[in-house]
């Protein structure tokens, strides 16, 4: 009997051991199992604005373009000496204030080399006729393009996301249709009738974002076939000061020995260079100075992507900071740079905002930029990142809670969906999907329909 009772003792202790076995087993199997999982952290749906920002670094100054479009040489009448100078670079003038004095001299070696120069002047003056020419046909063909650009604005063709996207509108339309049958006969409820209509909004709502965005560009482009034809009238223009110049350089008798002669401002501005001082000999027609007009703007400029290109427009304001200290400016004009493959936006600033920071015509300021873009209101937001792109489909991926008795386990459901708004973090789509679902965020690898995956 005591061996009986000792012998049913150790078959129970041997029973829970491999009980005990069993169970760790099977924990570490499901550990195991549960590890292999694709991993994934969810969200839920959300509504509101999409924000798109960019940063980039930027250049506060005034704007060289436009100095040097209209800057002006002030340059000798003769050759002579410089007696006086009666101004330094950086000062305030107006026009006919007196700038320098000269006293003419015979330079003999010049007269004898009068007609040689008058010969090489001449064969200048061709090669910049040529010149001019040849801009003249830039010009032309420049003006054949933004035509052309301009007949394509009035008549847009059609682009692929566009005919998607009306495909997508019929479709809906004829859905929508036949839910109003539908709902007035009580088989669907006002939700799913009113998601319909709404689906429909957006994807109108798309087509004309399509449709306005293509418009945009067109019209960027032609602002920069403008820009270069503005460009290359600037060339034109100085190949015609270079042949007046040529023309002048023998308008004035050499001998002048004696004569003095006080150079007058030719307009209001600020004295941007000086090229002469007290003694030095000047030649008729050397450059003795520079003046900026008074009119140049102080610019904030900075460059962004071929792609972030169309989140800047012109009339827009931007942010720059400057020691935490935030100030905005106004988009002027853009241009596309064939050397860095960039685009250049000009802004406009306010002098006295700049007055502390810039202490003179040639310095810069670097400060940061920002530049956001945001869009309207979306009842359907998700990351970006939860946005699966195949081909030219888009779909997300929705969870699904399994609970049993023993375990809770989690699916997921591949959901199409159609992309009304990509921003950098947040996306706004239309589909089937629900407010209340659960969407996959990000996941450590590929997932199908109706996968088993763990929550992060």
């Amino acid at each position: 009997m005591e061996e009986s009772s000792k012998l049913k003792k150790r078959i129970i202790k041997w029973g829970i051991a491999f009980l005990g076995i069993v169970l760790i087993f099977t924990i570490l199997a499901k550990t195991i199992y549960t590890f292999l999982l694709p991993r994934v952290t969810t969200e839920r749906i959300s509504s509101g604005k999409i924000e798109t920002k960019i940063l980039a670094g930027g250049k506060i100054g005034y704007d060289q373009l436009m100095i040097n479009g209209k800057k002006i040489a002030v340059k000798a009448p003769l050759d002579g000496d410089v007696m006086e100078c009666y101004v330094k670079e950086g000062q305030s003038v107006q026009k006919g204030d007196p700038l320098i004095k000269i006293k003419g001299t015979i330079d003999q070696a010049a007269v004898e080399n009068k007609e040689k120069e008058a010969a090489e002047s001449a064969i200048n003056q061709s090669a910049l006729n040529r010149e001019k020419e040849e801009k003249q046909k830039k010009i032309d063909d420049l003006y054949k393009k933004i035509q052309e650009k301009q007949q394509k604005l009035m008549n847009p063709e059609k682009s692929y996301e566009v005919i998607s996207v009306e495909s997508q509108i019929a479709i809906k339309e004829e859905e929508v249709k036949a839910n109003e049958e539908l709902y007035s006969a009580g088989a669907i409820s006002e939700n799913d009738y009113k998601k319909a209509k709404e689906d429909l909004r957006l994807l109108r709502e798309q087509k004309e974002s399509l449709i306005k965005t293509a418009q945009d560009k067109i019209k960027e482009e032609i602002e920069t076939l403008q820009d270069k034809v503005n460009d290359t009238e600037s060339e034109i223009q100085a190949a015609d000061d270079k042949i007046d110049l040529e023309k002048a350089k023998f308008a004035v008798k050499t001998n002048v020995g004696g004569k003095e002669v006080t150079v007058t401002s030719p307009i209001s501005g600020i004295i941007y260079e000086m090229d002469m001082a007290v003694g030095a000999s000047a030649l008729n027609h050397d450059q003795l100075l520079i003046i900026m007009p008074n009119d140049i703007p102080v610019t904030l400029s900075f460059n962004v992507t071929d792609k972030q290109s169309d989140k800047v427009k012109v009339g827009e304001e931007v942010t720059w900071i400057n020691n935490q200290d935030r100030q905005s400016a106004t988009v002027m004009k853009k241009k596309y740079d064939d050397k860095t493959g960039e685009t250049i936006v000009t802004c406009e600033v306010a002098k006295e905002l700049t007055k502390p920071l810039i202490p003179d015509y040639k310095t810069y300021k670097d400060v940061d930029v920002e530049v956001i873009d945001t869009s309207g209101t979306y009842d359907l937001l998700v990351s970006s990142s939860a946005i699966v792109e195949e081909g030219t489909s888009s779909f997300v991926y929705t969870i699904e809670k399994v609970e049993t008795a023993f375990e809770t386990t989690y699916v997921v459901h591949k959901n199409s969906v159609t992309v009304i708004k990509k921003g950098d973090q947040m996306s706004a789509i239309s589909g089937t999907i629900q407010q209340q679902d659960e969407i996959v965020k990000t996941t450590n690898k590929p997932l199908s329909e109706g996968a088993e995956v763990s929550k992060a």
